[in-house]
């Protein structure tokens, strides 16, 4: 950053980090028959960990899916044309 009547310019960091957000929350109910899916955020990320849980329900035993959508940041995303 360049100030008036500064030679050199101050030196400033962009100490930002993007938060992530936690991963998806899953719980399992009725002998593990029902698995509960909350995300936090709608964002490319946890959307690709839902999708890889739901992918792997059968193998765990899971039939049923509850997915909680409720209180759920809308994340961004690129669109999709079309």
């Amino acid at each position: 950053m360049v100030r008036p009547n500064k030679v050199e310019p101050d030196k400033i960091s962009d100490a930002a980090q993007r938060d992530r957000g936690a991963p998806v929350a899953e719980t399992l109910y009725e002998n593990s028959s029902i698995l509960y899916l909350k995300p936090e955020i709608l964002d490319r990320d946890h959307v690709d960990q839902i999708e890889a849980k739901l992918k792997g329900m059968q193998k765990a035993g899971n039939k049923k899916v509850l997915l909680d959508l409720r209180d759920v940041a809308g994340g961004t995303w690129p669109r999709r044309p079309g």
